[in-house]
């Protein structure tokens, strides 16, 4: 199946909820962050809402920052 960001997110939320932080900044770092910067590019390709184009920008963003945040609590990069 191809990948989908409700599916995505979802998972995400449930390694926060189970306090997985070592198996979240791996997820982060060897699949969403990869995966998100073209969906965000085909998003501001091709959405003609702005209001979209600013929400998706602000995912990778607030996803780039969580890593870096997680790094940081964990003593790691």
């Amino acid at each position: 199946l191809p990948d989908s960001l409700p599916c995505e997110l979802e998972f995400i939320a449930h390694l926060i909820d189970k306090e997985e932080y070592r198996t979240l900044k791996e997820f982060l770092e060897n699949h969403f962050l990869i995966w998100i910067k073209p969906f965000v590019t085909e998003v501001k390709k091709n959405v003609s809402l702005p209001f979209y184009k600013i929400l998706s920008s602000y995912l990778l963003d607030f996803s780039i920052f969580e890593l870096h945040r997680i790094e940081k609590e964990l003593g790691v990069t």
